[in-house]
């Protein structure tokens, strides 16, 4: 357990850090409440997918970047076309897309990890708060520097997260990006089994 906390951590401060190596793999194609909570959440199980090189992620069948349009991205003031997919973030098994803007990048991607590894919150987040997203429940994290905002919710054995990343002036003007994380979990909680 202490082994998976350490990876969970680890992974949280990468991706806090808003950097990418290989990145975050898939497919390119053409009302949310927020509460402090310390309490438990749950997750849905389901039959989870084979992994594979090509395919990283075994506990959920999401892939968001055959899941999201352009369409879906046209509010999110990032360039549709600057889509990006990626199998790995920092170490971490991951599938899922990137699309950047002038303001922000936004991440969104699957991870073979429990939500319950998000419960207990660390010095590295100032916000710690359980989310409701449709009928999941799930977790709001901000980090301390300002920089990243991310909500995750279960996605059949594995969790789903969108994450984003300020530019540098809106960190340094301490911009409340969660807003948007969240809105933007809500439009697309659909599209994620």
């Amino acid at each position: 357990m202490k082994t998976k906390w350490t990876a969970v951590v680890a992974v949280s401060t990468a991706l806090v850090a808003g950097c990418t190596h290989d990145g975050i793999q898939g497919t390119p194609t053409a009302g949310s409440t927020s509460t402090p909570s310390s309490t438990p959440s749950s997750s849905v199980s389901t039959s989870p997918t084979t992994s594979t090189k090509r395919d990283p992620v075994k506990g959920t069948t999401f892939d968001a970047c055959s899941a999201i349009t352009d369409s879906d991205v046209a509010t999110w003031e990032v360039k549709p076309d600057k889509r990006d997919a990626h199998t790995t973030a920092f170490g971490q098994n991951v599938r899922g897309c990137i699309w950047d803007g002038s303001k922000w990048g936004i991440k969104v991607y699957a991870v073979d990890t429990s939500l319950s590894q998000l419960e207990q919150s660390n010095d590295r987040w100032d916000r710690h708060e359980q989310v409701k997203v449709g009928a999941r429940s799930g977790w709001l994290i901000h980090d301390v520097n300002g920089a990243t905002c991310s909500v995750s919710i279960p996605s059949q054995q594995a969790i789903a997260t969108v994450q984003v990343d300020l530019n540098l002036d809106l960190t340094r003007q301490r911009y409340d990006q969660c807003p948007l994380a969240l809105q933007i979990m809500k439009q697309i909680e659909p599209k994620i089994p």
